[in-house]
């Protein structure tokens, strides 16, 4: 099927429309705070205690302009397609390891010194102290309710779209948590099917224990 305006092929309507008509369910996997949205955008990407753009290229929360975009993309993929769920991948910061910390761009600090009234300064001194510094724990709850202030908007922009259709949870665990699964309480618990991921145009397959009351496919997007 044609995109009306691109007049190129929807390969993910195309999808919708099979799925539909084989009593399929389809769920879209998007991408939080890495993929091609930080490959693009290097202004809106955080940045290590060392002062780099972390090797895994991740976006900072904080940034209110990619917030603002990525909430109108989600807007965007509600509005355009009728689809069974939501997952949302990267909704975390990278992982901690190997005193390699994230959250030091200037958006993050301005906000955790609005939040909390320790500056630039003390953010600083984490970054060199780590856990070892007082203030970490602080830190680290910061971050953490940053991440689960975005599940929490998107959450409520799902509810408006589809009230009674689809379900995400109101928090993202944490901050660091590995690849947060945003998917459950669709019916039959721990259901092993076999997912469908487009990953470049090709789709991969992969087992997952998932919960869904149908068979469905996942589009990574």
């Amino acid at each position: 099927k044609k995109d009306s305006l691109t007049n190129k092929l929807d390969i993910i309507q195309t999808y919708i429309d099979e799925c539909r008509a084989n009593d399929i369910s389809i769920v879209l996997w998007v991408c939080v705070f890495s993929g091609s949205f930080a490959d693009s955008n290097s202004e809106w990407l955080t940045l290590t205690n060392k002062g780099t753009v972390h090797t895994d290229k991740f976006l900072s929360p904080a940034n209110n302009e990619y917030r603002k975009y990525y909430m109108d993309y989600i807007k965007f993929i509600l509005n355009k397609y009728d689809i069974d769920g939501l997952q949302l991948d990267y909704i975390r910061y990278p992982q901690f390891y190997n005193n390699i910390d994230c959250g030091y761009d200037d958006a993050t600090i301005k906000l955790f010194e609005e939040k909390t009234g320790n500056g630039a300064n003390v953010v600083k001194e984490i970054g060199q102290k780590l856990t070892g510094h007082s203030k970490w724990k602080t830190w680290w709850n910061f971050k953490t309710e940053l991440v689960n202030s975005w599940v929490s908007e998107i959450y409520s922009i799902v509810k408006e779209h589809y009230p009674s259709k689809l379900k995400l949870p109101k928090w993202a665990y944490h901050a660091y948590a590995s690849e947060y699964i945003a998917i459950k309480e669709f019916g039959i618990k721990d259901k092993s099917i076999l997912v469908f991921v487009l990953i470049n145009k090709y789709l991969i397959p992969f087992n997952a224990v998932v919960i869904s009351k149908n068979p469905f496919i996942i589009f990574l997007i």
